[in-house]
């Protein structure tokens, strides 16, 4: 019985390839994001935004318009910062005087900041998958910009 022919693959690449194009050339036309972290972000998210920001604008994954989200995400990691190190100092678990043993509900704390920061990661282009989703789509033109922005994100 003969083999059916392999699905083109090269169609669809081609489509996404050119769909990321046109999201550079459109995120080229605003601002980028602002270095100086928005005043009302505490000590640990504004530390976060200015080594985020650099990165994510040398990139252009991220403009201006994403200033919510990354915002979001660097108030996300300070909460999760806060409820580790109560868990640390205090315990996943405490027991009251009449012996009935309760989660610290920092557990839950760190749990749901966890997954805030992983959705807007993904969104921002912060996880290891979107930038490998964001790397597949885009092809190695030998530019000097293509190769900056693939170290800046741990790739060659």
């Amino acid at each position: 019985m003969p083999r059916k022919s392999k699905v083109d693959t090269e169609s669809k690449r081609s489509e996404e390839r050119q769909h990321a194009e046109a999201v550079h050339q459109v995120n080229d036309k605003i601002d980028k994001l602002q270095v100086t972290p928005p005043r009302h972000l505490e000590n640990i998210s504004s530390r976060l935004w200015v080594q985020l920001v650099p990165a994510l604008n040398k990139s252009g994954l991220a403009t201006s318009i994403d200033k919510t989200s990354l915002e979001a995400y660097c108030i996300a990691y300070a909460m999760m910062r806060k409820a580790w190190e109560d868990i640390k100092k205090n315990g996943a678990t405490y027991t009251t005087d009449s012996g009935r043993t309760y989660k610290n509900p920092n557990v839950d704390i760190l749990s749901d900041n966890l997954q805030k920061m992983k959705t807007l990661g993904a969104e921002l282009g912060l996880s290891p998958q979107s930038r490998t989703n964001l790397v597949d789509t885009m092809t190695d033109d030998g530019s000097e910009d293509f190769k900056d922005i693939m170290a800046q994100f741990g790739g060659k």
